[in-house]
């Protein structure tokens, strides 16, 4: 049976990826190229407590869901609360990229219009096996 740890916190998403601690507990944005993450984990996946947006901008392979995807410019990954996510998701795909995450927690959407709409939003499930590749000229705009 996998061993998936379940990241609670950002505070304890951040050790793990480590990188300085948050300046907010509930919503937080990495740089890439900051991360300082173990190519040793001690776990087979892990979930998170919020949601992740990340904008891959390098060339080259990526492993989002059960598929690999080829890109030239960019991806824009999504992933949901408790959604699973193993090592070469955090590890070996990102080590060398370049690009960022936008992390927030489910609390700072409650009572607005997004919060009560985003679980419309199907790039956020795993169930959709497909990442948004984006142009420069769109990462520009």
């Amino acid at each position: 049976m996998p061993n998936i740890v379940n990241v609670k916190s950002i505070s304890q998403l951040h050790n793990l990826l480590g990188v300085k601690p948050p300046k907010h507990p509930a919503i937080s944005f990495i740089h890439f190229d900051e991360m300082n993450i173990s190519s040793e984990m001690d776990f087979d996946g892990a979930s998170t407590d919020f949601y992740i947006i990340s904008l891959k901008t390098s060339s080259g392979q990526l492993k989002y869901g059960r598929t690999y995807y080829d890109f030239e410019e960019g991806t824009l990954t999504f992933s949901a609360p408790n959604q699973v996510m193993y090592p070469s998701h955090l590890v070996s795909d990102i080590l060398d990229d370049k690009g960022w995450s936008l992390i927030f927690h489910p609390d700072i959407l409650f009572g607005t219009e997004l919060g009560s709409k985003i679980n419309t939003y199907n790039f956020f499930s795993y169930d959709v096996n497909e990442a948004l590749h984006i142009s420069d000229d769109e990462n520009n705009d």
